[in-house]
């Protein structure tokens, strides 16, 4: 049996043991950091581990994956090529500021031949054309694959876009193909970094040619003129021309 002197030993020392812990339990509760969108945990208003509820970044869970609907890669001259890929965001009001992406070019058997790599925004419910130009390369090209960042940061953005026309398009190829447009704001606030790609189809459908162009200022309701240009004259009849507006600056 234990004695007297050790029972009150032991006495002492679990009540100086439950005096540190209520202390602790005190301190941590008054002085623990606030719950934060940056701390690896899933707390407050999340519903993720740092994504969700009152945080910027928007749980991948919810989401739809971003679509790669077609990837081209076009002969512009003997060893430059030009790759456009069509990619869509069917999210509602969610997209990214910066996308990660790599196209990769490769040869008759598979091979790797160049890679281009870049970063792209991706607006809320959107088809977009991520362009690539003046890739040179050492051998004929036979196709192009694009690969996306696995792990994007999406996040809510503005939903609203601004209303851009593009009309009296107009199409030579002598000397040299040339297509000339009219691009009009009809949104009622002037417009910076715009953004346009034209893409142009044969009749089986295919993209053969794309080229891009910025328009620096588009004042509200105004019209200019844009224009796009290729060296060398198309092997294909063009049957399709499609413009892929965009302000790249509207977040």
């Amino acid at each position: 049996m234990l004695s007297w002197r050790s029972k009150r030993r032991i006495s002492y020392i679990a009540l100086l043991l439950i005096f540190i812990i209520i202390i602790g339990a005190l301190f941590y509760f008054f002085y623990r950091p606030d719950p934060s969108c940056f701390d690896n945990k899933k707390n407050g208003t999340e519903t993720g581990f740092d994504c969700g509820g009152d945080c910027v970044r928007v749980c991948t869970q919810t989401l739809i994956p971003l679509k790669i609907l077609w990837v081209r890669p076009m002969l512009v001259t003997t060893d430059t090529y030009s790759v456009a890929s069509l990619i869509e965001n069917p999210n509602l009001k969610v997209g990214i500021k910066e996308l990660s992406y790599t196209i990769h070019l490769t040869n008759d058997v598979g091979e790797i031949i160049t890679s281009r790599s870049g970063v792209a925004t991706v607006l809320p419910e959107e088809r977009f054309i991520i362009f690539e130009s003046n890739i040179i390369t050492t051998e004929p090209v036979r196709q192009a694959f694009i690969v996306l960042s696995d792990d994007p940061y999406w996040q809510n953005l503005s939903a609203d876009k601004p209303l851009i026309r593009i009309s009296q398009q107009q199409l030579t190829q002598n000397p040299r193909p040339r297509l000339e447009a009219l691009i009009r704001n009809e949104t009622v606030s002037d417009l910076s970094n715009v953004e346009v790609v034209v893409v142009l189809s044969g009749s089986d459908g295919n993209a053969f040619a794309a080229s891009r162009t910025v328009v620096n200022v588009l004042p509200h309701l105004s019209s200019q003129n844009i224009f796009f240009t290729w060296p060398n004259l198309f092997s294909t009849e063009p049957v399709l021309i499609d413009f892929y507006p965009r302000v790249l600056n509207s977040q």
